[in-house]
């Protein structure tokens, strides 16, 4: 009785979370974008006389995360979020099941539970506080990934482990992508070569993970996903990212084909 109580409070705080992470993300990629509104014109005097000189505001803090991914426009990665969306609450509803039948699998949702709640929580404090966004972006990719290895050891079920990959995937692209936009402001680096050294950083973090996980590709090609998302998203504007996309692809599924051998 006591191990089925605890079943019960343990899927009851894992479904909060999920349903918490699903709202606050479909509220976020349908909210309304922030309108910039323009100052009175200021009547400023030069050599042609009284002239109106409008003095913009500072620009909106860089999420480049937070639009390519929570936002996303392209078909790649607006079927990447949907995806990720629909196999949490697929993971859910194994879950479900699993308490219904009484089945203790031994799995530790916490590390989930949390990434769920800071996956639902950081894009609308990055909104304000830029910094602490990214603290809490990159502590969910560090919890996901830990989840991921959790169902690697434990679940037998092929649901729960890919429903894990592909959110541990898609926050690995996520994370890396606004660590690009971060390394960007370092002065003497452009927004391309930033988001270049993100997308080579996230392929090297998904070969490592990949060679760990063996067989188990779901992570793999979550990640590979998302950067043909972003491959395709700046085919008309920056070939060099592009490139860099298609190297981390490469990387990864080298990994994918030594590992699957």
């Amino acid at each position: 009785m006591r191990s089925l109580g605890m079943m019960v409070r343990n899927f009851t705080t894992l479904a909060c979370a999920v349903v918490f992470f699903v709202l606050s993300t479909a509220l976020y990629a349908f909210m309304p974008l922030q309108q910039l509104s323009l100052p009175e014109p200021v009547m400023m005097t030069t050599q042609a006389g009284l002239l109106p000189m409008i003095t913009l505001p500072p620009p909106l803090p860089a999420l480049g995360a937070v639009d390519a991914f929570l936002r996303p426009h392209g078909v790649t990665l607006t079927a990447m979020l949907v995806t990720v969306l629909v196999m949490m609450l697929a993971y859910l509803w194994r879950c479900w099941r699993q308490a219904q039948q009484e089945v203790a699998t031994g799995i530790n949702h916490y590390p989930l539970i949390l990434a769920l709640g800071l996956a639902a929580a950081w894009p609308w404090v990055a909104l304000d506080w830029p910094l602490p966004g990214r603290i809490l972006c990159a502590a969910m990719l560090v919890l996901a990934l830990i989840s991921l290895f959790v169902q690697r050891r434990k679940s037998s079920d092929r649901i729960q482990v890919a429903a894990v990959a592909i959110f541990a995937g898609w926050a690995t692209v996520l994370c890396f992508w606004g660590f690009g936009n971060s390394v960007a402001t370092i002065p003497g680096l452009s927004s391309s070569e930033g988001a270049i050294i993100g997308i080579l950083a996230s392929a090297f973090l998904t070969t490592i993970v990949q060679l760990r996980l063996g067989r188990r590709s779901a992570y793999a090609a979550a990640v590979i996903w998302g950067l043909a998302g972003i491959a395709a998203l700046q085919l008309d504007t920056d070939i060099k990212i592009v490139m860099a996309a298609i190297l981390g692809i490469a990387a990864i599924g080298t990994a994918v084909v030594q590992t699957a051998s």
